[in-house]
């Protein structure tokens, strides 16, 4: 089982990306992609991040990581993307 990003997004400066970016994390988790990775993934655990990509401009990088198969990984891909 490897780690991959099944969703992401950048969010502009707010003063609590963690706290804005967790309604838009559930939001997808909630989603046909996200129920469908919920049950593919080890242990049916899937954790996020937030880090700052652009010192430039205040932005903040989204990702949401699963561990699952590359064949679990690769359908997904096809069905999804990573950004549904």
């Amino acid at each position: 089982m490897k780690r991959h990003v099944l969703w992401e997004c950048i969010i502009g400066d707010v003063s609590d990306p963690d706290t804005y970016a967790s309604g838009m994390v559930l939001g997808w988790e909630h989603s046909d992609a996200g129920e469908w990775a919920k049950k593919h993934v080890r242990d049916g655990k899937l954790w996020y991040i937030t880090e700052l990509k652009n010192t430039d401009h205040i932005q903040f990088l989204v990702q949401v990581f699963g561990e699952m198969s590359d064949k679990d990984y690769t359908y997904f891909s096809l069905k999804w993307g990573i950004n549904p």
